[in-house]
């Protein structure tokens, strides 16, 4: 199985506990529009952590990615962080789910959306310079 399908597996399982467990849109009750993602996130990091920790490097297999021209694919790193910011979109989403809730605002999702959108590809960005040299 590629490893890009591996990471979107990940990717729907994380997105999918958090809204079997806090719903599509958030309710004055309990938090679990902030507990859900937090929750997921620090697993799916931790998930991640302790799985690129147990693999060796591909270098320490002698495996050098073969014979040119080769084939392009993501790191088990890669493939196994990258799916760790899908549960932090979700905090955009009920907050502005909150928010329409309690104020009439267009202009403010707006902007808050490029500036989470902003925030999550410049962090990505950072990361993926740090899977290049892995």
């Amino acid at each position: 199985m590629p490893r890009i399908a591996i990471a979107w597996i990940l990717s729907l399982g994380y997105a999918g506990i958090i809204v079997s467990v806090a719903g599509v849109q958030p309710k004055n009750e309990f938090p679990w529009w902030f507990v859900a993602p937090g929750m997921a996130a620090m697993g799916a990091s931790f998930l991640a952590q302790t799985a690129t920790l147990a693999l060796p490097g591909p270098w320490a297999k002698g495996n050098t990615g073969g014979e040119p021209p080769r084939t392009l694919q993501l790191s088990w790193q890669a493939t196994l962080r990258l799916p760790t910011y899908v549960p932090l979109l979700f905090f955009p989403w009920y907050f502005l789910a909150i928010m329409r809730m309690h104020f009439d605002t267009r202009v403010a999702d707006v902007a808050i959306v490029v500036l989470v959108l902003w925030i999550v590809l410049r962090g990505m960005m950072n990361s993926a310079r740090e899977f290049e040299a892995a």
